[in-house]
């Protein structure tokens, strides 16, 4: 026992002192060096939560990516609609285009291309299965949703490469519109009987339409009906649908604010969802985990890293812990 955790202490010691970009190398290294694969090699020497966590490190990020996505197309009995929504919602579109790109190559046909170049494979894989699911209702309407998101919403969010102009032209917005906005996505939810799916999506997906824009207009609809849109979407929609438009709709308004409540959704109450939890921290720790700690502290009166203490334990907690990094 003292062996295993020594030489599980220095795997930590290791991998959560690179940067994924270093842990990929490492891995090809190993490989022309002694002819194996070390996540084979790790795998077989770990076991448990403390396995998974490695797994999630030393796997490239958009190939782990494209596993979860396929396990929650169809390693259950039903589609697992919160993994499928935090996938493709939560992810960039640059990061949405490798993961196309990845998906065709692991799972798809490498003929199968749109116009433009890009694969579908993942956007038609997705279709089918709700399509072709008994159990999910509005199907229509969730396919247009994917299809939105993984086709047609590039360049809508701000990136380091942009111009002066378009970055000025991704971080402003317009007032007026945002409020004819809000007046539309009411007029499509609390204002009539039922709800129009259909017009909801579209005030999402308008041509040249920015976050920024977009998180004007969700202001907009608080103050002019009093009602947070993210309460609007679990009143008006349900199932799948449901999960996709409110991930994305949080993740516009704050990617750290989402996976703040991730991580605690992920350990409150009896037990840990030790799955979402490692996602959580590998996907953001090299990305954004000072300011998604910041809004754990926020929104919850403690700290992720008193969470995380108390909620799992020897080298696994030890492993996470040293990803969320020093601070509060």
């Amino acid at each position: 026992q003292e062996e295993k955790e020594k030489f599980e202490k220095t795997i930590i010691d290791i991998l959560t002192k690179r940067s994924n970009v270093q842990r990929q190398q490492i891995c090809i290294t190993y490989k022309k060096l002694y002819h194996k694969d070390l996540l084979e090699e790790l795998k077989n020497c770990l076991n448990g939560d403390f396995q998974d966590a490695v797994e999630a490190l030393v796997t490239d990020p958009v190939l782990f990516d494209v596993q979860l996505l396929h396990r929650a197309l169809y390693e259950l009995l039903t589609i697992d609609g919160e993994l499928l929504a935090e996938i493709i919602c939560s992810r960039t579109n640059v990061q949405l285009m490798a993961i196309q790109e990845k998906y065709a190559e692991v799972y798809g046909n490498p003929k199968d291309v749109a116009d433009n170049g890009q694969p579908l494979s993942l956007f038609k894989a997705i279709s089918k299965v709700f399509m072709e699911s008994k159990l999910m209702s509005d199907r229509e309407n969730a396919v247009e949703f994917v299809r939105r998101v993984l086709v047609d919403a590039y360049h809508r969010e701000w990136s380091p490469k942009m111009s002066p102009a378009e970055r000025d032209e991704h971080t402003h917005w317009d007032e007026r519109l945002a409020r004819s906005d809000a007046g539309e996505l009411y007029g499509a939810g609390e204002f009539k009987w039922g709800t129009d799916e259909g017009g909801f999506i579209n005030v999402l997906f308008q041509q040249n339409v920015t976050f920024a824009q977009l998180r004007a207009t969700f202001d907009a609809y608080e103050r002019l009906y009093t009602k947070k849109i993210t309460d609007v979407v679990n009143e008006e929609f349900s199932g799948v649908l449901k999960e996709l438009i409110s991930t994305y709709i949080e993740c516009i308004i704050s990617r750290q604010e989402f996976y703040a409540n991730q991580m605690y959704e992920a350990m409150r109450g009896i037990g840990t969802d030790d799955d979402r939890l490692i996602r959580c921290v590998v996907a953001r720790c090299e990305v954004d985990m000072v300011q998604v700690k910041l809004c754990y502290k926020d929104l919850f009166n403690t700290t992720c890293k008193e969470a995380i203490d108390d909620d799992t334990s020897g080298t696994y907690g030890d492993l996470l812990l040293a990803l969320v990094g020093p601070g509060p």
